[in-house]
């Protein structure tokens, strides 16, 4: 029996619970009346068998279709009950799929027919819905600060905080995958590490604010006369890298020329500032430290003839008389 319940919706369990309930008490009520007929007949004294007869003609003609009436406009009003209930059920049901699906803005509306307790239940889901909808759309916004939050993060770690360009870090983690890319697949790589000439004098003359100032404008004239995908880093005090990927020593020279020039000719506030670039370009086995150090010899020998110039790398010099 319970097997076979399990089958039925709950619209079909309600609507044959009603009309049993209702058949059985028009039966009951059908069979009162055909013994109290009988027992009528009897006491006027009819016989029994007359008795019987007519009651039976009674109830065939009168109370059996009375009966069948009574049991249609029961199954009619079990019905008319029945819908709207089962309908708000089977919405709620929809609704609660699609709110679970992620979709929050989902709504049920019961029909004017079901009665007050749903109309009840249908609004007490519908609050539940809109702040869960509230609440999804405030997680979402706090998901995205987040990641906003992270991101920025994530960039200040690399980014100097004065010259708005890589740091330290950001400088030695692209040096390492871009030689690992040259390595991989046989591409050219240079590296100019270049420094502010008298950089210090400048600072002790004009103050910290000041030499700030020319950091932050020798920073930003490298960053416009590099590629886009070149690498422009603060590597310490008054130092600044480049790592130009896919790209031969004569053109790095090239690039470095360029930037030696801009500087050298652009308007600074209080006097002239120049800057002397050392050029090194990567070899098969050349690890990362050994490729700065011989930048930083190159940077180290362009100051030492007097500062304002672009040298090359000894191992890059011997390979151009070799050529």
């Amino acid at each position: 029996m319970a097997k076979a319940l399990e089958r039925f919706s709950l619209r079909r369990r309600l609507f044959i619970g009603i009309f049993l309930c209702m058949a059985v008490a028009l039966g009951l009520h059908t069979t009162i009346a055909y013994y109290q007929i009988v027992g009528a007949l009897y006491e006027a004294g009819v016989p029994n068998d007359t008795a019987l007869q007519i009651a039976g003609r009674i109830l065939l003609h009168s109370l059996l279709p009375t009966l069948l009436a009574s049991l249609g406009l029961a199954a009619l009003a079990a019905i008319l009950q029945i819908y709207p209930v089962v309908n708000l059920i089977r919405r709620l049901t929809a609704a609660a799929h699609t709110i679970a699906s992620g979709h929050f803005s989902c709504r049920v509306k019961a029909s004017r027919w079901a009665p007050y307790d749903f109309h009840l239940l249908a609004e007490s889901f519908n609050m539940m819905a809109a702040q869960l909808e509230q609440y999804a759309l405030t997680q979402k916004q706090q998901q995205k600060e987040l990641q906003r939050r992270n991101e920025l993060l994530e960039r200040l770690s690399v980014t100097d905080a004065l010259t708005q360009v890589g740091n330290h870090r950001a400088f030695q983690e692209h040096l390492h995958a871009q030689i690992s890319l040259a390595c991989r697949k046989g591409l050219s790589l240079c590296l100019m590490l270049i420094d502010v000439d008298h950089f210090k004098q400048y600072n002790d003359t004009y103050g910290h604010l000041q030499g700030d100032m020319v950091l932050r404008e020798v920073a930003r004239l490298i960053t416009e006369n590099v590629r886009a995908y070149d690498f422009v880093a603060r590597y310490g005090g008054e130092e600044f890298a480049v790592i130009l990927p896919d790209t031969e020593i004569d053109t790095a020279l090239g690039v470095a020329e360029r930037i030696r020039q801009v500087i050298a000719q652009h308007q600074f506030p209080n006097h002239a500032v120049t800057v002397s670039i050392g050029v090194a370009g990567w070899h098969a086995g050349i690890d990362p430290s050994r490729l700065i150090q011989e930048a930083d010899s190159a940077l180290y020998e362009a100051k030492r003839l007097g500062r304002n110039r672009v040298c090359l790398a000894k191992a890059d010099k011997q390979d151009e008389q070799a050529a």
